[in-house]
């Protein structure tokens, strides 16, 4: 909820939710995005409470990010995604959905780089479905190379279905 309100204080900030399945994070899964700014970490942990973030090291290093992510029990992969099963094992048989920035870094020039394998190595071994959702113009509001200035501009996140374990029209 904190989240929320901070979201709708950047009065220069038009944005914009698009959830045409009602995605309402009841069940758990393993949520991807694509990552262009560090407002997509605000935007995401906004739409529900039961989310636990997988982090790269450097978040654990980060004097204040760090302390937060700790706090809030996220997963460092430092040492790759199979130590940290167990744990999400855990918060997932607590209701919480799993987030996941399968490019690995923001996006300096915008585009969507490749998705890593780790997100669905999750989704498989925790057998949860994957939820994408597609984040635009949070790294035009908040570019990577200008992280304490805020743009104005419009920031749309669009929920897609459900994709569920089984299906394989996508690839195994």
């Amino acid at each position: 909820y904190m989240l929320r309100g901070f979201l709708k204080c950047a009065w220069l900030v038009r944005q914009r939710l698009d959830n045409p399945s009602n995605e309402d994070f009841s069940k758990p899964a393993v949520v991807v995005a694509n990552h262009q700014s560090f407002i997509d970490i605000l935007i995401l942990l906004s739409l529900s409470p039961k989310f636990v973030m997988v982090t790269a090291n450097w978040v654990w290093t980060s004097p204040h990010i760090g302390r937060i992510a700790r706090t809030a029990d996220f997963i460092n992969v430092r040492d790759g995604y199979e130590t940290a099963i167990e744990h999400l094992r855990r918060k997932v048989a607590l209701g919480y959905s799993v987030v996941v920035f399968p490019e690995r870094t923001r996006s300096a020039d915008l585009t969507v780089h490749r998705f890593h394998k780790g997100a669905f190595y999750m989704a498989e071994q925790l057998g949860l479905d994957i939820v994408p959702i597609v984040l635009y113009g949070t790294g035009m509001v908040l570019p990577k190379k200008e992280p304490s200035r805020i743009k104005k501009g419009v920031m749309i996140t669009h929920i897609l279905p459900r994709i569920s374990l089984s299906e394989t029209t996508m690839g195994d």
